[in-house]
C-alpha cells in the first residue's frame, strides 16, 4: 500500500508539471500564487524528497487535489507553504472537515479568514486522534481563494494505537516514521518500480499533453435580486454618516445587491432550551490559577474606575489582562468572575479565553494582542493616536479591512452560537484585534466600568448596553442567537465608522421607540450599497425576518468576490 501510494504521489507530480506547459488563457491571466506540501513534509509522509504543488503560478494541479495523501500514524501535523508573489491582497478562507475520531483533533494555526501572504510562509493543520481506530480516517482542507477558487486537499490518517492493536506495546513501538517505508529488498523493488512508473509516464505525458486540460475552480456568484432602498428601512429618508478623512465608496454599478432571505430560505437557531447562557461557576477558576508573584503587571491599557486593562508579564512573555482593584465591592468581584470565565471551557482561533488565572486579588490572564482592544484600536485610527505613546496614524480602514474584520469577528460569533452560548453583548470594546491581522471576540468582563457611556441603566438598576441591544432584547429581555445577530450588524457598523457611537444624537430612554418605529443605524458614507443593506436585515425588527450567521457569512464571502474583481 505504501509502495502504491509513493507511486501515484510521482504520477501526481509528473501531471502537474506537464499541465502546467498549457498556455495561459487570452482573456485571464493566472495568479502568481504557489500552495504545496514541502520537501521535509513529502518525506516524512511517503519517504519522497519532492514538494508536491496544489497551485503553482496558478495554475491548479487537479491530480494532487484528487489524491488522499496518507498520513502515518506518528504524524500529528501537516505543513503546508503559500506564497502569493505580487503585493497584493487576495481573500482566503479555510475549512475543515474531519472523521469521528480526528474532530476533535483537527484545527489550523492561522486564522480561518485572511489575505495571502505575499512572502513565503508555512501553516500547519494538526491531526490529532482523540480516538483509536483501525480503520483510516479521513481529513479534508479546503482553501477558497478569490480568483482561483476551492482547492479541497484530502489525507488519509492512520489513528492506530496500542489499543487497537491489542496492549502490544512492542508492536505498538514499531509503528513509527522509519517502520512507515518498507526497508531492505522491499527499498530495492520500491526504487525499481518507481523508476519504472516514472519513465513510463513520462512517456505517456509527452504523447497526450494536447489533450490534458487543466480544470478551472473559479467560484460563479449567484445572481442576486434586492429590494428598493425604501424596503429596506421602512421608507426612511436615508441620510448618511461621515467618517472624518475617509472618502465615499462608489455605490453603483460594481456590486450585486444582498438578498433578503425569505422565511422557507431561513436555517435558524431556535431558542429553545438548547441555546442557554452557560455560566461557569468561580471555582473553575482554581484549575488555571496561578502565584500572584509569577505576573508581572508592566503597562496600564485602559483603567475605570474599578478595573483596568494592562500589559504584563508571565514567565517572560508578553499578556493581557483584566484586574480589578482594592476598591471594588464583594459584588462586582463576583460579577467579573462569573463574566470573565463564562466561555473558559472553549476555545477557538477568533475566540480570546482567559488561560491563565489570580485569584487574589481577582486577575484574568489571556494571551497577548498586539493591538490590544479592537475599539481603542478604531477610535485611534480615527483620531490619529492622540494619546500619549500612541504610534498609531490617522487613516481608514479599506472596504477590504472592513469585510476581513467583520468575517472573522463573525466566525467567533458563529462557534459560540455552534457550542450553545448567546453573547448578550457583541460591541468592538469586547473584541482584540492582534497581527495578521486576526479579531477574536472577548468576554464583557469590565466592560461597564471601561466604556461607561456605551451602558445606560433605563431605571431598573440594571447597565445595559442599549444602544446595541435587539428590539426584543430591549422590550422583553428576550436573547437568543439572532439577538446576537442584531449586535452584529452594529458591530460592522462600528467597524466602518471606527467606532463611531452608535445613536449618539438619542437619549437612551428614547432607543425602543425609535427602533419601533422601524428606525435604524444610517449608513457610513464609506458603506457600499450592498453591505449596509446586509446590516439592515440584520436589524429586521422581527427575529425570524433576520439572517442566520451562516447566511451573513456567504453574503460577506459573496461581497469579496465581488470586491476582488474591483480592487
Amino acid at each position: 500500500m505504501q509502495l502504491l501510494s509513493t507511486s501515484l504521489v510521482l504520477l501526481i507530480y509528473l501531471f502537474g508539471i506537464v499541465a502546467s506547459f498549457k498556455a495561459p488563457d487570452v482573456d485571464s491571466a493566472p495568479l502568481p500564487f504557489d500552495l504545496f506540501l514541502p520537501t521535509h513534509q513529502l518525506h516524512r509522509m511517503l519517504g519522497v524528497s519532492a514538494e508536491l504543488f496544489y497551485v503553482r503560478n496558478g495554475k491548479v494541479n487537479n491530480y494532487a487535489l484528487a489524491f488522499k495523501m496518507p498520513v502515518p500514524p506518528t504524524q500529528e501535523e501537516v505543513v503546508f507553504q503559500w506564497h502569493m508573489k505580487l503585493p497584493q491582497q487576495v481573500v482566503y478562507e479555510i475549512s475543515l472537515n474531519a472523521s469521528d475520531a480526528l474532530r476533535e483533533g483537527a484545527s489550523v494555526n492561522i486564522s480561518l479568514t485572511g489575505a495571502l501572504p505575499t512572502s513565503l510562509k508555512a501553516f500547519s493543520v494538526a491531526m490529532k486522534c482523540k480516538t483509536p481506530s483501525a480503520d483510516s480516517q479521513s481529513v479534508e482542507v479546503g482553501i477558497n481563494i478569490s480568483s482561483i477558487g476551492f482547492l479541497q486537499m484530502q489525507f488519509q490518517k492512520s489513528c492506530l494505537t496500542s489499543a487497537v492493536i491489542g496492549g502490544d506495546e512492542k508492536a505498538a513501538e514499531n509503528i513509527n516514521e522509519d517502520s512507515w517505508m518498507n526497508n531492505g529488498i522491499m527499498g530495492i523493488i520500491y526504487q525499481g518500480v518507481c523508476l519504472a512508473i516514472t519513465t513510463s509516464v513520462a512517456f505517456f505525458c509527452t504523447l497526450f499533453t494536447v489533450w490534458m486540460v487543466r480544470r478551472k475552480h473559479d467560484l460563479k456568484l449567484p445572481h442576486q435580486s434586492g429590494q428598493s432602498e425604501g424596503g429596506d428601512t421602512g421608507g426612511e429618508t436615508k441620510t448618511v454618516v461621515t467618517v472624518t478623512g475617509c472618502p465615499p465608496t462608489p455605490t453603483t454599478g460594481t456590486l450585486d445587491t444582498a438578498r433578503r432571505p425569505s422565511l422557507s430560505q431561513l436555517s435558524l437557531l431556535s431558542p429553545s432550551s438548547h441555546i442557554s447562557n452557560p455560566e461557569v461557576q468561580e471555582e473553575n477558576l482554581l484549575a488555571i490559577s496561578i502565584e500572584p508573584a509569577n505576573l508581572s503587571i508592566k503597562e496600564t491599557l485602559l483603567e475605570g474606575t474599578f478595573g483596568r486593562i494592562a500589559r504584563a508579564q508571565l514567565n517572560g512573555n508578553d499578556v493581557y489582562i483584566k484586574a480589578l482593584g482594592d476598591v471594588a465591592s464583594e459584588n462586582q468581584v463576583t460579577i467579573f468572575k462569573k463574566e470573565g470565565s463564562r466561555f473558559l471551557s472553549l476555545q477557538h482561533i477568533n475566540l480570546l479565553v482567559p488561560e491563565a488565572a489570580v485569584l487574589l486579588p481577582p486577575i484574568l490572564i489571556y494571551a497577548w494582542p498586539e493591538y490590544g482592544n479592537l475599539k481603542k484600536y478604531l477610535v485611534e485610527l480615527r483620531s490619529g493616536g492622540t494619546e500619549v505613546g500612541s504610534t498609531i496614524s490617522s487613516r481608514c480602514l479599506s472596504t477590504l479591512e472592513v469585510a476581513i474584520l467583520s468575517l472573522q469577528y463573525l466566525s467567533g460569533v458563529l462557534y459560540l452560537h455552534e457550542q450553545g452560548f448567546i453573547h448578550r453583548d457583541l460591541a468592538t470594546r469586547n473584541a482584540t484585534l492582534s497581527d495578521g491581522p486576526r479579531v477574536t471576540v472577548t468576554d464583557n468582563a469590565l466592560s461597564r466600568d471601561l466604556f461607561p457611556g456605551d451602558y445606560h441603566c433605563l431605571g431598573d438598576n440594571e447597565n445595559r448596553p442599549v444602544k446595541w441591544l435587539a428590539y426584543e432584547s430591549l422590550s422583553h429581555r428576550k436573547f437568543t442567537p439572532l439577538s446576537d445577530i442584531w449586535s452584529y450588524g452594529v458591530v460592522v457598523w462600528e467597524i466602518l465608522t471606527l467606532a463611531q457611537q452608535p445613536y449618539a444624537e438619542l437619549d437612551p430612554f428614547e432607543v425602543k421607540n425609535v427602533l419601533k418605529s422601524g428606525h435604524r443605524l444610517s449608513q457610513p458614507k464609506n458603506c457600499p450599497d450592498q453591505l449596509y443593506r446586509l446590516l439592515t436585515f440584520c436589524w429586521s425588527q422581527k427575529p425570524e425576518e433576520r439572517p442566520s450567521g451562516q447566511q451573513i457569512r456567504q453574503c460577506l464571502l459573496n461581497f469579496l468576490q465581488q470586491l476582488d474583481k474591483f480592487v
